[in-house]
Order: structure tokens, then sequence, then C-alpha cells
């Protein structure tokens, strides 16, 4: 028996690397007072109590950020939130460009439409990969 082709349909969101970093400076900055604090009295105090979910959510929303090809639907989860669109009521997918906000040149990035309305921005790590399955999956939905 061949072996099967895995096919990838989880694309993860592109996270640029100036961003990466300072959110994760933010996060290990806001780590400081909570060990210090710790440190000084010997053992935990509410603050630290109170940070550390907020930190954890932060991280959380940062690095679950992806969309998934599933049999009916396309899945987009970001951190614990999670939309299913079935592909029946993709109408298109339109190419944008990111803004500048960041520090960064604009990176492509397609604004979903669902039932004609947009519904959201999709920013995949693999774009020529995201696309072809795109197709794939909603054969009527219009790509620009």
């Amino acid at each position: 028996m061949p072996d099967k082709i895995k096919v990838k349909n989880r694309f993860p969101y592109y996270m640029g690397f100036w961003i990466n970093i300072l959110i994760w400076a933010v996060i290990a900055s806001a780590c400081v007072p909570l060990f210090q604090t710790v440190l000084k009295s010997g053992e935990p105090v509410l603050l630290p109590a109170l940070w550390a979910p907020g930190i954890a959510l932060v991280a959380y929303f940062w690095l679950r950020a992806y969309c998934e090809f599933r049999e009916e639907y396309l899945l987009v989860a970001v951190g614990p939130v999670f939309e299913k669109y079935e592909y029946s009521k993709i109408t298109g997918i339109k190419t944008t460009l990111g803004g500048w906000a960041r520090g960064e040149m604009p990176r492509a990035r397609f604004a979903l439409y669902v039932n004609r309305v947009l519904k959201r921005y999709i920013s995949p790590r693999d774009i020529e990969g995201f696309l072809k399955l795109f197709r794939e999956k909603c054969p009527d939905a219009q790509v620009d």
C-alpha cells in the first residue's frame, strides 16, 4: 500500500518578526513585577495571582492563531475564540494589504466574505498553500 500524502490543512497566521519581539518583550516585562513581589515577600501574593492569568491569556491568543480547512467548513481560531464558515456560504476572498502600523512593510492578507459580507481578515503564513486549498474547497467562491 503506497504512502498517503498528507495534505496540510492548518495554516498558522503570519506574525511579523518585530511585532513578535514587541509582544514577547511586553509579556516578559509584565512578569518582572510578579517575580519581584514573590521574591520580596517569600510567598505568592494577590498581584501575581491576578497578573499570571492575564499574561497567559495574551500568550494564548498570540500563539493560537490559525485557520484550518475541515470537511464541511473553514475554522478560524484566535486564542479560545472559534469561528466556523461553511464552504457553501463563502462567496469570496480578496487580497488586501495589512497596515503600516506595525513598522513593517505591508503584507498580503485576505478579506473573507461570507454571503457577500466581509467577516474577517486572514493572514496565513503560507499564502500559496492556503489559496490552493481554498480553491479546492470553495470552487464557486471568487478569488481576487
